[in-house]
């Protein structure tokens, strides 16, 4: 085979045999790494002034992939997640090659060792106090249903409640089973039997103290409590 045209004979196998054949990738990943290698040779075009005819095996270095990806983040503006999409795709790649063309072992394994890059993390959306509030202000404690709903809220977080008030008279003897691990330490974990039965006579619990008129106060308390969740 000729020098020149190694690369679009091994690339054209990898996308059109390895890939759907061997490795049963789907469609869309086919895809997505036959539009990184098309990035790879635009890249080479306009930053090595190498045409995509001209492209060989011998071109792809650990140096070239960095600066590939390097491109692809400040010259087309693209994120970590994508970066990382398109190094994925040549790792793939040389994983294929290094079976194809030993000669070449050690020239694929060290972009195989090119890590993949760490980004911040997004925010977890939370709602903000004043929607909690308002969430928490809906159900009417005239009702029936209302005091059903409140059970529903109040529920949903441990810290809107005390245990030793809505634990169905459990108190400190929770339906917890011990364990010892590698270290001989006791650890208390739920018991899968009883945790709905825990769940419920809490549930049961809370909807009789706020079902009973007498106890208005606590109903306040417990919507106190509640609201203060938000701001932690």
């Amino acid at each position: 085979m000729k020098r020149a045209s190694d690369f679009p004979y091994y690339l054209s196998k990898f996308l059109t045999s390895y890939l759907p054949g061997e490795a049963g990738v789907s469609p869309n990943t086919v895809l997505s790494y036959r539009d990184t290698f098309l990035l790879l040779l635009k890249f080479c075009k306009a930053e090595e002034n190498v045409l995509p005819e001209n492209v060989t095996l011998d071109m792809l270095t650990r140096e070239l992939v960095l600066s590939f990806l390097l491109w692809l983040e400040n010259e087309r503006g693209c994120s970590v997640y994508t970066r990382n999409q398109r190094l994925t795709a040549i790792h793939s790649f040389c994983r294929f090659m290094q079976l194809e063309d030993v000669l070449r072992l050690n020239q694929y394994q060290k972009i195989i060792a090119i890590p993949k890059k760490k980004g911040k993390k997004g925010t977890i959306n939370y709602l903000s106090p004043e929607g909690i509030k308002a969430i928490l202000e809906q159900p009417n404690a005239e009702k029936m249903s209302g005091r059903r709903d409140m059970v529903f809220l109040a529920s949903t977080s441990p810290s809107t409640y005390k245990d030793k008030e809505v634990d169905g008279g459990l108190g400190q003897n929770r339906p917890d089973v011990t364990n010892k691990g590698v270290s001989m330490k006791k650890r208390a974990r739920p018991n899968p039997e009883k945790e709905s039965v825990c769940s419920f006579s809490r549930s049961q619990a809370l909807f009789d103290l706020i079902n009973v008129s007498e106890n208005r106060d606590k109903i306040n308390a417990y919507r106190r409590d509640a609201q203060l969740v938000a701001t932690f």
